[in-house]
């Protein structure tokens, strides 16, 4: 399911970030640019409400932040594949490398979960992050895109 959902352009490969909040700011004024949302300003701080209930950090220097809004019409994953590491806002594990972010309407919730389900099962069952990590000076959206494909189908033959 998850790579129905994954596409080259929803794929981010940034340096650093100082804190998640400059995340939350720089990913929404990206999706803003690219005229996928309008409320830029509501979906910030539907993120940084989520993350200040219970960080989104899962484990393994990945994080899944995931909120609902009226402001899709249908699911989208966006992935970003931070180099530098990133600390979360309530974390107290290690830095976060990649961030799999997940938005969709409430008609979608059921999708939604499958979805946090599978990249959960991605993380925890693959050495994905480990890949990630020890490649993150060559990874670009492109190639990223195609470990991650890699990785899903390892977990669908496991």
């Amino acid at each position: 399911m998850l790579k129905e959902y994954l596409r080259q352009e929803h794929i981010f490969v940034e340096d650093s970030f100082e804190d998640t909040q400059e995340f939350y700011i720089w990913f929404t004024e990206k999706l803003a640019e690219k005229k996928e949302i309008v409320n830029f300003y509501e979906l910030r701080w539907l993120f940084l409400k989520r993350e200040k209930l219970q960080s989104t950090n899962i484990g393994n220097h990945a994080a899944m932040p995931h909120i609902f809004s009226s402001e899709f019409s249908s699911l989208k994953i966006y992935v970003t594949l931070v180099k530098e590491g990133l600390n979360f806002i309530s974390s107290k594990e290690e830095p976060v490398y990649a961030i799999f972010t997940i938005m969709s309407n409430k008609r979608d919730d059921h999708e939604h979960l499958k979805l946090l389900s599978e990249i959960s099962l991605l993380i925890k069952e693959t050495n994905l992050m480990n890949n990630v990590i020890s490649n993150k000076e060559k990874l670009n959206s492109k190639s990223l895109l195609e470990l991650l494909l890699s990785k899903i189908k390892e977990v669908h033959h496991v």
